[in-house]
């Protein structure tokens, strides 16, 4: 469990995370490499992930929720932003939440 964060798994990625940023909402894109990705374990034969490599290099996007304290007329200021970026986005990219 992964109760500091609040992943997504986001289409078009990088163009909503940066959509979001320039309204304020402090998204991150992707998370830790996997762990076989890691030196101390190059010599190692784990198998090979590729839905967890997909959600790091494209699709996950996470708000840091140990990071904030926020107040109600934040988490608001949070969904509208939210809600005016899916709001344009079937302009340029249809759906964006998967």
């Amino acid at each position: 469990h992964v109760y500091y964060v609040l992943p997504m798994e986001i289409k078009n990625r990088d163009q909503i995370v940066g959509l979001l940023n320039a309204e304020g909402v402090p998204l991150e894109e992707g998370y830790v490499p996997p762990l076989y990705w890691l030196p101390a374990f190059k010599d190692t034969s784990y198998p090979l992930c590729p839905v967890t490599e997909r959600l790091h290099k494209q699709d996950l996007a996470f708000f840091e929720i140990c990071a904030y304290d926020p107040t109600q007329d934040q988490i608001r200021q949070i969904i509208d932003a939210f809600n005016k970026v899916a709001d344009h986005a079937d302009k340029w990219a249809g759906d964006i939440f998967t």
